[in-house]
């Protein structure tokens, strides 16, 4: 299977055969000396630079007052104002550390 590399000089892509992995070779473009990548440490690379995305945070849940419409808010509105889609009623999103639940 080629390896999949690119000369420094003239930044063309290169696809060389496996066989000259680890190795220096001059590319074929402007005859530059290159150093094709070595399979394994390649590989092994790439492994370590992933790194799963966190999650995204959860949304703000509100109900609008006037028409009692759901809205879900992302995290970074929370302390703003918004209108309502629905009614255009101004509605505050509440800090994350607040308490939402409906008091009783």
């Amino acid at each position: 299977m080629p390896l999949k590399t690119k000369c420094n000089e003239c930044n063309k892509k290169l696809y060389v055969p496996s066989k000259f992995a680890g190795k220096k070779h001059a590319c074929p473009h402007c005859q530059a000396m290159i150093t094709i990548p070595d399979v394994k440490r390649s590989n092994q690379t790439t492994r370590q630079k992933f790194e799963p995305k966190p999650d995204p945070p959860p949304n703000i849940d509100v109900f609008c007052n006037r028409c009692q419409t759901q809205l879900s808010a992302p995290n970074d509105f929370a302390g703003r104002q918004i209108k309502c889609p629905k009614c255009q009623d101004i509605l505050s999103i509440p800090d994350r550390n607040q308490d939402n639940e409906p008091i009783s």
